[in-house]
């Protein structure tokens, strides 16, 4: 799976988690971005000014009284009547909120062709066991009924017997070994 870039981390958390700060907030350890995401304050900093300069994060209207409560947030303080006016907080914005959706689904979408890739992988590797031991029944079939038509029974029973445990040991390391651990 491809790694994802730093800004991509950022956007994702203050998606998720509804980050909203004040713009005039230093960006620190105490920092509401800093202190979800696993990188240094400078990191978040540079991050943070490409959202900006991208137009995925900017100042928005926050504060405003919710008819429903949101799970998680309820003893979160509203902001001043002032500060909802004057939009002094930082957050998403409406292209940012889009595009974390977006990102957000084709991640889902990713995660569930993977899943769907895994299982046809395994039924695809249980086809190749299945066609195996057909394969072997039909040649050990065939040595039996060679041995069998040239009165030899004793060859017959050796080389069905030979062959039901060599089928059998293959089998049962292939079963046994993952196959799909060296991909």
């Amino acid at each position: 799976m491809k790694s994802e870039p730093d800004w991509g981390k950022v956007l994702e958390e203050i998606y998720s988690e509804d980050l909203v700060w004040e713009a005039d907030v230093d960006i620190d350890m105490n920092h509401p971005v800093v202190a979800t995401v696993d990188m240094d304050p400078e990191a978040v900093k540079r991050c943070l000014a490409f959202l900006s300069q991208t137009g995925l994060i900017g100042r928005v209207q926050v504060g405003l009284k919710a008819d429903v409560s949101r799970p998680g947030k309820e003893g979160v303080i509203g902001t001043t009547k002032s500060a909802r006016i004057r939009g002094t907080h930082i957050g998403l914005t409406e292209r940012g909120f889009l595009v974390a959706h977006q990102r957000q689904m084709q991640e889902q979408q990713q995660n569930r062709e993977d899943e769907r890739s895994d299982r046809q992988d395994s039924i695809n590797y249980i086809i190749g066991l299945l066609t195996f031991g057909l394969l072997s029944i039909t040649v050990l079939d065939s040595a039996a009924y060679v041995f069998v038509n040239q009165g030899s029974y004793l060859s017959a029973y050796l080389t069905v017997g030979g062959g039901i445990i060599l089928v059998a040991l293959i089998a049962i390391s292939l079963v046994y070994i993952d196959p799909f651990s060296q991909l």
